[in-house]
C-alpha cells in the first residue's frame, strides 16, 4: 500500500513538473515572438504582440499551443529563418518579462480586437493583404486588427 501511494505521489509530482516545464516553454516561445516582432518598439506594442499570439491560441481558428501558433506557416515572418535569440540580452529579458506578465494575467489583458498585426515599416498598406479589413489601431510600429 505504501508503495502504491508513493508511486501515485511520483506520478503527481511528474505531472506538476511537466506542467511547469511546458508553461515555461510556452512563455519562452511567446517571449521569442515579442523579441523578434517588436523588441525595438514600445511596451504597449510588445504587449499587443503577446495578445495577438495568445488570442490566436484561445481561438478555435488556430492551434491551441503558443508554439504551434507562432510557428504556423506564414504567420510570423521571423520564423522562416528561425534562430534562437541570445537570451542573455537586456531586450530578450524584457520580452520575457512582458511575455510572463501577459501570459499569467491574460484575463486582464485579453482584447477581442487584436488578432493580427503587421509592421508599418515593412508593408505598403495600399497593396497589402489587409486592405479589405478594417484597421483597428496603430500601436508602436504595428497596425492591429481583427477579422
Amino acid at each position: 500500500m505504501k508503495f502504491i501511494k508513493f508511486m501515485l505521489f511520483l506520478v503527481g509530482l511528474v505531472g506538476i513538473i511537466s506542467h511547469f516545464y511546458l508553461k515555461k516553454q510556452e512563455i519562452n516561445i511567446l517571449a521569442d515572438n515579442i523579441y523578434f516582432e517588436a523588441r525595438n518598439s514600445t511596451v504597449e506594442d510588445q504587449i499587443s504582440v503577446a495578445l495577438v499570439t495568445l488570442n490566436r491560441a484561445a481561438s478555435a481558428k488556430y492551434p491551441a499551443k503558443i508554439k504551434d501558433v507562432v510557428f504556423q506557416k506564414g504567420q510570423f515572418s521571423w520564423t522562416v529563418e528561425y534562430s534562437k535569440p541570445n537570451r542573455n540580452t537586456k531586450s530578450w529579458k524584457k520580452s520575457y518579462a512582458i511575455a510572463e506578465m501577459v501570459y499569467k494575467n491574460y484575463e486582464y489583458f485579453k482584447r477581442n480586437d487584436v488578432c493580427f498585426h503587421y509592421a508599418t515599416y515593412i508593408s505598403d498598406e495600399s497593396s497589402h493583404w489587409t486592405r479589405n479589413i478594417k484597421k483597428r489601431t496603430k500601436i508602436g510600429k504595428h497596425i492591429y486588427f481583427c477579422d
